[in-house]
């Protein structure tokens, strides 16, 4: 329910490391890269018609993102320090998120 999962958030401890993480990426990585992207598309297919923003949505959704994504979970896991042990759980982690 929503009141106990509510109240099993709260008790959790508050990771500031991890807040950090997602701060760096989202100004250092995300915020620069989504910027230029979304500028280049408007360049290549300007305009509001129905035609361009299914010709940029598409090619934002099926070759931006899954390559996007393989860099933000790159960074991620390297700001993690992960052990060079789990290659596989970053593989399932990928097809994951993808989805």
């Amino acid at each position: 329910t929503l009141s106990s999962s509510t109240l099993s958030f709260l008790n959790q401890q508050y990771d500031s490391t991890r807040t950090l993480r997602f701060v760096s990426l989202g100004t250092f990585l995300v915020g620069p890269v989504i910027h230029v992207w979304y500028n280049a598309l408007n360049g290549i297919w300007p305009g509001t018609t129905v035609v361009r923003v299914v010709q940029r949505v598409l090619v934002d959704q099926f070759i931006f993102t899954p390559a996007f994504l393989t860099v933000w979970l790159t960074a991620l896991w390297t700001l993690q320090d992960w052990d060079d042990d789990v290659p596989a759980e970053r593989r399932d982690d990928y097809w994951t998120d993808l989805r």
